[in-house]
């Protein structure tokens, strides 16, 4: 009995709001995914959501994902919940664009007495590469917008720096996110503003595998002045190392303990199509526990999140191009890794841009023969223009 106490216990802290990982503030959240992005590649067209069913400890829900007419942005995301058997609405989080195609406005509404009432609104300014410059969210108070939160980016060649304000009359700086790459993954330190310090909080090691996908992720807290670990999450990729088939999750307790999982399901294309959340209990793994589920589309390249205990999607072939595209617009790098010369494969060819993984471009070309020897080593992403548009590829500079 006393220890499926103590597996219970450790069991809220993994699946409830005292989780150090899964529900590690939506700060390191969003870094995470900020800086995945940086090793993703846009292809000739991605499989996107169309609509998902969930279910938490609360109930059922279903979202369902409405683009333009060309789909290729997403305008809306329409959240209901399943009462006495019926779909009413939730959520509603509507999305608008910059002339680059950014993400400039996203207005969340909850659905309140028949109607929708305005909840939160974030406005975004990118730079002119496209990556985030300033984001501020705003929460809706008594009929009128009010300051709540911003965020700002500062980019060095291998750091990328989130700096967090409060609002109370004037904005305060009060968390600072720090990302710093490597050709072996990257490191996310989250501190907090104490007596005009900077003071450490927590921190998340991200390793690669030798395809460049996720292999480890390690949640660290800041106790006596070291480093302390607190949750490992692992994937487990399958055989072609396409996609990963389960997350598990492991808790320090002087050594590392397997304590839960996540399982899916794919479809042939490559996207998760259902993922449901295990719980180790007295060496069996029982289901029906909420926790974050991540979703992977497009072969793990695009991700969105869920809370819940399992989770299913439908996904639609969306072409990512105001253009019709063809084969002959798929373009290839090598040789990858490369030393000196890679070449661009692929007709229609135009220039191409290189990008460090701080987003910051760091060479253009408009041969497809490109001497990369002056970069220093490092994981790059590679713009590829032709044919009226683009494609962006990773390359390995040794």
């Amino acid at each position: 009995m006393k220890k499926l106490i103590f597996t219970l216990a450790v069991a809220m802290m993994v699946f409830g709001s005292g989780n150090v990982f899964a529900q590690r503030s939506d700060r390191m959240a969003k870094a995470k995914a900020f800086a995945q992005q940086r090793f993703q590649k846009s292809d000739e067209s991605l499989y996107e959501p169309v609509s998902a069913n969930y279910a938490d400890a609360e109930g059922n829900y279903q979202v369902t994902y409405s683009y333009d007419e060309y789909e290729y942005f997403l305008l809306e995301e329409l959240t209901q919940e399943r009462v006495n058997g019926n779909w009413v609405n939730y959520e509603l989080v509507t999305y608008e664009y910059d002339w680059m195609g950014n993400p400039s406005t996203i207005l969340t509404q909850e659905w309140e007495n028949g109607a929708w009432v305005n909840e939160s609104i974030q406005n975004c300014t990118y730079n002119d590469d496209g990556t985030p410059d300033e984001l501020i969210t705003q929460e809706w108070e008594n009929g009128a917008w009010v300051n709540d939160e911003k965020e700002n980016y500062t980019y060095s060649n291998n750091e990328t720096r989130i700096l967090y304000s409060g609002w109370s009359g004037v904005w305060n700086a009060d968390n600072l996110v720090t990302i710093t790459y490597s050709m072996d993954g990257y490191e996310i330190v989250e501190q907090y503003m104490q007596q005009g310090a900077w003071q450490n909080e927590a921190r998340v090691l991200v390793s690669y595998n030798d395809d460049f996908n996720v292999a480890t992720e390690i949640a660290q807290e800041w106790e006596d002045n070291s480093w302390a670990n607190a949750m490992r999450m692992t994937y487990n990729y399958n055989n072609n190392g396409l996609v990963y088939t389960s997350i598990v999750y492991d808790v320090w307790m002087g050594d590392w303990g397997e304590m839960a999982k996540t399982e899916y399901a794919y479809d042939n294309n490559g996207n998760a199509k259902q993922g449901i959340a295990y719980l180790l209990i007295n060496g069996e793994w029982m289901s029906g526990f909420s926790t974050e589920i991540i979703m992977p589309y497009a072969y793990n390249e695009k991700s969105k999140n869920f809370e819940a205990s399992e989770v299913t999607v439908d996904y639609a072939d969306i072409v990512l191009s105001t253009n019709e595209m063809t084969e002959n617009n798929v373009f290839n790098l090598y040789p990858n890794p490369v030393t000196d010369m890679i070449s661009v494969d692929g007709e229609g060819f135009e220039k191409a841009e290189i990008y460090n993984i701080a987003g910051q471009k760091v060479m253009e070309s408009s041969n497809a023969q490109i001497d990369v020897k002056a970069l220093q080593a490092g994981v790059y992403m590679v713009k590829v223009f032709g044919n009226g548009s683009s494609e962006m590829l990773r390359v390995v500079v040794k």
